[in-house]
């Protein structure tokens, strides 16, 4: 059903633009608005403007504008009831009752619903590093140097042994098996049971841009083991490897405020560099870099440095990474590496 205008008004003079716009581009103050990279296409002079005193967006390089719900409907890829809903929520304006029985409210209901055991699978991961089973992983992580508070910062985890260990756990917190199915947390025999996907491995959370979880990356802790070394969460309504960057919710502030990024290939990469205090470091962490990457980087930076690995696969990849950014219009250096060295 469609929404009341009374509704869409409140949305709009409650949702602050340049706070919803800022929290993914880096906006610049000029005169009463805002100017910016525009989001929406590639460009190096910036022609996306805000204009907070009439609530709307305009970018003059590809035309595209409206106001608070068009730029959540055009960024986020969400339909018109989806972002009505977002900013609803955000706004803490509840919906009237005839809007909360339509079928996009039981889609964003579902979305919701994968947040939140996605959020419960981490909270578990991380209490499981702590407990007894978690040894290895918190021998490892000494191994690393990664120290506690930087463990806490980044969420990381531990995935007990167990087929069935976290399984049970969203089953008794009453999140059902095809819930946790599609948010990529178990996956199934070939005669159907659900098992735990990911077990006996570091966990590393990945968050999106607003620091909800939308999914795991994990590393195996026996090395002997015929599994992959890392195993990532599958492609969910929440997670598309080819676009999430990992370590941009913690670089975020840190890539508006230095204009570069520091482009690595691992979670762990990303997180002693963080801790090093070089907090500009991101990752595109189980699937080589894309355009779509790019693309989203280009909203908080105008510069890479490029330390992917000193090896034959590092060295493709760092020219595939130089040809890409490039091609972007990113201003690209490339830190070579010691051979055996990791950033």
């Amino acid at each position: 059903m469609p929404f009341p205008e009374w509704l869409i008004e409140q949305i709009r003079q409650r949702i602050d633009l340049v706070e919803l716009v800022g929290e993914v581009v880096a906006l610049k103050r000029v005169g009463k608005n805002y100017a910016a990279l525009c989001p929406f296409h590639s460009e190096d002079t910036p022609s996306f403007f805000v204009h907070p005193e009439r609530g709307i967006f305009k970018c003059f390089g590809c035309g595209k504008g409206g106001n608070a719900i068009t730029f959540v409907m055009e960024y986020y890829r969400m339909s018109f009831p989806e972002a009505v809903r977002f900013l609803a929520q955000r706004a803490g304006i509840p919906l009237p009752e005839e809007a909360e029985r339509s079928p996009e409210h039981e889609a964003h209901q579902r979305v919701t619903a994968l947040y939140q055991v996605l959020q419960v699978a981490a909270q578990f991961y991380q209490e499981a590093l702590s407990r007894a089973g978690g040894e290895v992983a918190r021998k490892y992580l000494n191994g690393r140097g990664v120290r506690a508070e930087t463990v806490k910062r980044f969420g990381i985890g531990y995935a007990p042994e167990g087929w069935d260990t976290l399984l049970e756990h969203l089953r008794q917190r009453g999140f059902h098996e095809v819930l946790m199915e599609e948010a990529g947390l178990v996956s199934r025999s070939e005669h159907g049971k659900p098992y735990d996907r990911f077990r006996h491995r570091l966990i590393f959370p990945i968050y999106d841009p607003i620091g909800r979880v939308i999914g795991f990356g994990a590393r195996r802790l026996r090395e002997e083991e015929a599994a992959p070394k890392y195993l990532n969460s599958p492609a969910t309504p929440l997670y598309d490897k080819s676009r999430v960057l990992y370590g941009l919710y913690h670089a975020r502030d840190a890539l508006r405020a230095q204009g570069y990024a520091v482009l690595v290939e691992g979670y762990l990469d990303v997180i002693t560099l963080h801790q090093a205090g070089i907090d500009t470091a991101v990752a595109t962490a189980g699937t080589a870099l894309t355009e779509e990457h790019l693309r989203v980087l280009r909203r908080y930076c105008q510069q890479v440095f490029v330390v992917y690995d000193a090896d034959r696969a590092g060295q493709q990849a760092t020219l595939r990474a130089l040809e890409l950014a490039l091609r972007q219009g990113f201003e690209v250096k490339v830190v070579l590496l010691p051979e055996g060295e990791d950033p």
